[in-house]
């Protein structure tokens, strides 16, 4: 099992290292194709189906390097950490959005509680 990851891995990370097998093109154009998200999820479990077979230090050490490849594949998707200007901005929209909602809830409290208590009741009924 871990032999046929570390294959994969191979072919999706260098696939110049296997120019002369013939489907190496295909899986290449696949793995490229792949969003951020899509190769973390798919390093991550295979790292970790392998450790749930049988958990051995070798295992561990060696499904370790590709779960880690999975880990940074999902901070990739994450993206770049805004600049402090521009969360200071967005935090400041944000809180005024945040009190507007919460005057609004406090204004309309009471009837929306009553439209949730009849909903509610219809709904046994």
């Amino acid at each position: 099992m871990q032999m046929l990851i570390a294959i994969l891995v191979l072919l999706f990370e260098c696939p110049y290292c296997c120019l002369m097998v013939t489907f190496v093109q295909k899986v290449s154009q696949f793995a490229d194709n792949r969003t951020y998200w899509q190769k973390a999820l798919m390093y991550t479990i295979s790292a970790i189906v392998p450790i749930c077979l049988c958990a051995g230090i070798s295992t561990i050490t060696g499904n370790l390097c590709i779960f880690v490849a999975g880990v940074f594949y999902g901070l990739m998707a994450l993206g770049k950490k805004a600049d402090r200007n521009e969360m200071v901005a967005r935090a400041s929209t944000e809180e005024s959005q945040n009190a507007d909602m919460k005057a609004h809830l406090m204004e309309t409290g009471g009837k929306v509680v009553a439209q949730q208590a009849l909903q509610n009741a219809s709904r046994k009924i």
